[in-house]
């Protein structure tokens, strides 16, 4: 298409929401481990979306369990891959990295999406594409090279920032393989199970963390900060990522 579509538009409102969402889980990370607020904020997460959903299955008057039966082998990998691996490798990036280095690393999983769609056979690239894609990667070693020195992204953030780039190829990922699956399934099941899938991975890892949370310094920032990443950046906005895929 030659020109911006609803579907466009929809992709643009997700990601200046999660845009907001480097900060204000920054900001959460500051008090809570990663691996545990995680597991929070997926849980809230879990909740708004089963709300959602429930809402639409009585609504429509179809059946709430009918695309898990159906389609369990493909939407089960794909919640672990882009709620559990992908978020894991997320929020300890961030919390070895600056907020703007791991905002402008995230910004390479187009890149990811389309090799794999290119490998896959559900994407071609032009010349002009393959040029964008190496003036991005470019740009990300750039930005994750500077994190061993000191200076604008930081000092010693070369862990961090290697691990959004992990994060950055397993959204891609998931991104080309969601958009088989959702041309098959309703997108808000596909959503709603794959975060259940991964949910269990992501408590197991959280528990394993949670004494080293100081409870005391939670307060009602570090909760709606939790809130707000949990329900409507990784709850809603998957939701809208999808469907705008």
């Amino acid at each position: 298409m030659s020109r911006f579509s609803p579907a466009d538009l929809l992709l643009l409102l997700v990601v200046l929401v999660w845009g907001l969402d480097f900060s204000v889980l920054k900001w959460a990370l500051a008090v809570v481990h990663p691996h545990v607020a995680n597991a929070l904020r997926f849980s809230v997460s879990a909740g708004v979306l089963g709300a959602v959903y429930g809402v639409r299955c009585w609504w429509t008057g179809t059946s709430f369990f009918g695309p898990i039966r159906t389609n369990w082998r493909a939407i089960v990998p794909l919640g672990l891959l882009g709620f559990g691996a992908h978020q894991s490798a997320f929020v300890v990036g961030l919390n070895h990295t600056t907020a703007g280095s791991a905002a402008l690393i995230m910004a390479t999983n187009p890149l990811w999406t389309a090799v794999l769609g290119w490998t896959l056979g559900t994407e071609r690239l032009g010349r002009s594409g393959w040029g964008g894609l190496l003036v991005a990667l470019t740009g990300a070693g750039l930005v994750i090279a500077a994190g061993a020195t000191s200076g604008a992204v930081g000092s010693g953030t070369l862990f961090g920032n290697g691990m959004m780039l992990v994060a950055a190829m397993l959204w891609g990922g998931y991104t080309a393989l969601a958009k088989q699956l959702v041309d098959q399934a309703s997108i808000l099941a596909t959503t709603f199970f794959g975060v259940l899938a991964a949910l269990p991975v992501l408590f197991a890892v959280g528990v394993v963390y949670e004494p080293t949370v100081a409870w005391g310094a939670v307060d009602r920032w570090v909760v709606g900060a939790l809130l707000f990443s949990g329900g409507l950046v990784v709850g809603l906005m998957f939701v809208l990522w999808n469907q705008g895929v």
